[in-house]
């Protein structure tokens, strides 16, 4: 049973030590992020592949700033070069996204 219930017009807090509720709203945001990427990454992508482009549009960069972070020194972008573009799976995408935004 969770600590927090939403339901539609209210939010029921159970009782609770102020550390595990803490925990319980980072485990529903970090929730609520994964869902949002998800589904970004299902209108822009095909399958388990997240394209190039894919990233660029997910994260709101240009391509010049998209080639600078693929020779990032300190976190580059985990991608392969694929005929004319770049590629990588999807699983590896969300891991370099969470690490990017989490930090």
């Amino acid at each position: 049973m969770s600590l927090i219930e939403i339901k539609e017009d209210e939010l029921v807090i159970k009782r609770a030590e102020l550390t595990a509720l803490v925990d319980a709203v980072q485990g529903m945001r970090e929730e609520m992020k994964n869902l949002t990427l998800n589904a970004k990454l299902d209108v822009y992508c095909k399958g388990d592949i997240v394209t190039g482009k894919a990233v660029r549009m997910i994260m709101g960069w240009s391509e010049s700033t998209f080639s600078r972070r693929l020779q990032d020194e300190e976190n580059p972008i985990p991608m392969t070069k694929e005929g004319k573009g770049y590629a990588m799976p999807r699983a590896e995408f969300i891991e370099y996204y969470n690490q990017v935004f989490n930090s």
